[in-house]
């Protein structure tokens, strides 16, 4: 049976976190999801708000979580340091764990300051922070598989965003076009079932949110399928 050596995962840890300091783009991407909560808190008065003020907790599970993680394994990349990692002891599970810890606290606290700008009240609610974990856990484990595709810093931008643009903000635009082909593409994503299930928790219908929470755990699993087949991929090549 595979074990987890936490020690080597903590090494990791500490590795990015000092990158972390040294990275302003880092930062940027924490700082828009929040500037635009800041935006839309004045837009309490519109009907229907309080979906509206989802939509910067869809940027900052495209922004913080898959852009900020593809770029920390790009740029492991582009310094030759992430190869010897690969052929380190470490497992691809402790290295994709120790690689993502920064991404998920900072997604995680981008949600939860946007939350506090904006005034949303689904913070009490258990489900809801369940169902957005998975959601991190998804886009992170995206971002990581845009990072090892990607040759250089650079490239993740053009790998990255059209991919957050669709798995991001996809379900909030889509209804604007309102074109009946996209919006049956959009209603297969995951983050298309996280606005309906949490569009049903502000409703407190709580015990219909399955069908949901199914729909991301499906993508979350093959993501990390998808990112396992990719990391190997890289050890064996790079």
């Amino acid at each position: 049976m595979m074990s987890i050596s936490w020690r080597r995962i903590q090494v990791i840890i500490r590795k990015e976190l000092k990158d972390a300091l040294r990275n302003y783009q880092v930062l940027m991407m924490v700082v828009v999801p929040i500037g635009m909560a800041l935006l839309y808190q004045n837009m309490q008065s519109l009907e229907g708000n309080q979906l509206i003020l989802i939509f910067p907790i869809l940027m900052s599970f495209g922004m913080t979580g898959t852009i900020v993680q593809s770029m920390i394994i790009a740029e492991e990349k582009e310094k030759h340091t992430l190869r010897a990692l690969m052929l380190s002891p470490a497992t691809a599970i402790e290295v994709m764990i120790g690689k993502s810890f920064l991404s998920f606290f900072l997604t995680l606290l981008t949600i939860f300051l946007t939350m506090l700008v904006t005034g949303l009240s689904m913070g009490i609610s258990l489900l809801f922070w369940c169902i957005t974990l998975l959601c991190i856990l998804f886009f992170i484990t995206v971002g990581t598989i845009v990072g090892l595709m990607s040759k250089s810093l650079t490239e993740t931008a053009y790998l990255g965003m059209p991919i957050m643009f669709l798995m991001g903000l996809s379900p909030i635009f889509a209804p604007l076009i309102n074109k009946a082909w996209l919006t049956k593409i959009v209603s297969f994503l995951p983050t298309a079932h996280y606005l309906q299930a949490t569009e049903l928790l502000m409703k407190g219908k709580t015990f219909i949110v399955g069908s949901h929470w199914l729909n991301i755990t499906i993508w979350l699993i093959l993501a990390v399928i998808i990112c396992l087949f990719v990391f190997k991929r890289n050890r064996i090549e790079d």
